[in-house]
C-alpha cells in the first residue's frame, strides 16, 4: 500500500504525504462477526498524523477499502482497553473510501461500555470523519451516556457515514463545539432498543458553548421497532444545550426520518430540541411512521417549523399511547416567536 497526497494543510502543502493506516501494521481484512482488534495499530497510527508534517498540521489519517476492527479508539481512562491517542491541540480527519467500502467494525464481544471512537475528555481544534461505514457487529455500548462514536472538539464535520447494526446511540458530541456539521449519512439496519430508554442515534449532549451552530441535513435516519416491545424504537436526533441562555442554533433540513421514538420512556420524538436551541429552523424533511411525536422543541425562541411531511404512524404503537405530529410548550422557559407553516400531516 501506499501513503496518499491528502492533507490537513493550506494550498501551499497540499503535497504533504497522509497516513494510510496499512502501512502501520493494520491489515485491512476483517469481516463482520470476526474477532479480533486492530485498534492498537490504528492508535499507533493517529500518533503518527501528528508527528509526520512539516507544516506542524496533523497529517489526514486513510482507511482505503476493506474492514477493521476498532474498539475504545481514544479513550484515556475508565475501562479497560484504554488507547489514548488524541491530543486536545490538534485536528484529526479520519477518511475512507465510501460507505460500504471501508468498514470499521465494533470489535466488542458484548455489550460492556466499550465504545468505537472517544475524544471527550477535552476540545481539539478540529475532528472529520468522512466516508466509511461503522458497523455496531449486533452490540452497542449499554451506557445512556455513551455513543459508538463520542466527540468534543471546535469544529467537527460527520460526511458520508453509515452507522449500521447497533443499538443505542449512534454519535455523541459533548464539550463547547462552534460548529457541528453531520451531513449526508444514513443510520440503518439497527437493533431494538432497551425499553425504557431516552436514547437518541445522534445526540448534542449538554453543549456548554455559549453559541453554536449545528447543521444535520441530507442525512436517513431509520429505527426498528420491536414489535414484542409495543413499536419500542429509539428518538432520531437531540440536542440538549446545557442551559437556556446558551444558543445552539439547528439548522435541520431535507433528511428522511423512518420508525423513531420510544412511547415507553416519554417525552420522545423523532427531533427532540431542548431549551436552548434559538434561532432553530427544521424545514423540509419527512417524518414517516414514527411513534409519539415527530417533531418536539421545548422552549426554545424563534423557531421555525416549515415544509415537513408527517406521514402515518407506527403500526405497532399501543392504542393506550398519544401520537402528536408537533409538539412545541414552554415547560421550562418562555417560547417565544415559532413560526410553524406549510407542515402536511397524511
Amino acid at each position: 500500500p501506499f501513503d496518499v497526497t491528502f492533507s490537513f494543510v493550506t494550498a501551499s502543502n497540499v503535497g504533504m504525504s497522509g497516513i494510510n493506516v496499512l502501512n502501520h501494521g493494520v491489515v485491512g481484512d476483517a469481516n463482520q462477526g470476526e474477532v479480533g482488534d486492530d485498534t492498537s495499530n490504528i492508535a499507533a497510527a493517529v500518533d503518527e498524523t501528528e508527528d509526520s508534517s512539516a507544516s506542524g498540521e496533523n497529517e489526514r489519517l486513510i482507511f482505503p477499502a476493506g474492514g477493521y476492527r476498532l474498539r475504545n479508539l481514544g479513550r484515556t481512562s475508565g475501562t479497560a482497553p484504554i488507547r489514548s491517542c488524541f491530543a486536545n491541540s490538534s485536528s484529526y480527519w479520519l477518511e475512507g473510501a465510501g460507505m460500504g467500502m471501508t468498514n470499521l467494525y465494533f470489535s466488542t464481544a458484548s455489550d460492556v461500555g466499550d465504545t468505537m471512537i472517544e475524544h471527550i475528555d477535552g476540545d481539539s481544534r478540529i475532528f472529520v470523519l468522512k466516508d466509511m461505514t461503522f458497523n455496531g457487529n449486533g452490540n452497542g455500548t449499554d451506557h445512556d451516556d455513551w455513543a459508538a462514536v463520542n466527540i468534543g472538539a471546535d469544529y467537527i464535520i460527520i460526511d458520508n457515514v453509515e452507522f449500521k447494526n447497533f443499538h443505542g446511540q449512534s454519535i455523541r458530541i459533548v464539550g463547547s463545539p462552534d460548529f457541528v456539521s453531520i451531513t449526508n449519512c444514513t443510520f440503518v439496519d439497527m437493533l431494538p432498543n432497551e425499553t425504557s430508554s431516552y436514547q437518541a442515534m445522534v445526540c448534542l449532549d449538554g453543549i456548554t458553548s455559549d453559541e453554536c451552530t449545528f447543521i444535520f441535513s441530507g442525512n436517513r435516519v431509520v429505527g426498528n421497532p420491536d414489535p414484542a416491545q409495543s413499536g419500542v424504537s429509539v428518538n432520531g436526533l437531540q440536542v440538549k444545550p446545557s442551559a437556556f441562555s446558551k444558543k445552539v442554533r439547528c439548522i435541520i433540513k431535507n433528511n428522511h426520518f423512518k420508525e423513531l421514538g420510544n412511547p415507553a420512556a416519554e417525552p420522545s420524538a423523532a427531533v427532540t430540541l431542548d431549551p436552548g436551541c434559538h434561532d432553530s429552523v427544521i424545514s423540509d424533511n419527512v417524518f414517516e411512521s414514527c411513534v409519539h411525536s415527530s417533531i418536539r422543541v421545548e422552549s426554545c425562541n424563534n423557531i421555525e417549523i416549515s415544509g415537513n411531511t408527517l406521514a402515518g404512524e407506527s403500526a405497532e404503537m399501543d392504542a393506550g399511547h398519544t401520537i402528536y405530529g408537533i409538539t412545541v410548550d414552554s415547560y421550562a422557559e418562555s417560547t417565544a416567536g415559532a413560526r410553524i407553516i406549510n407542515n402536511t400531516i397524511v
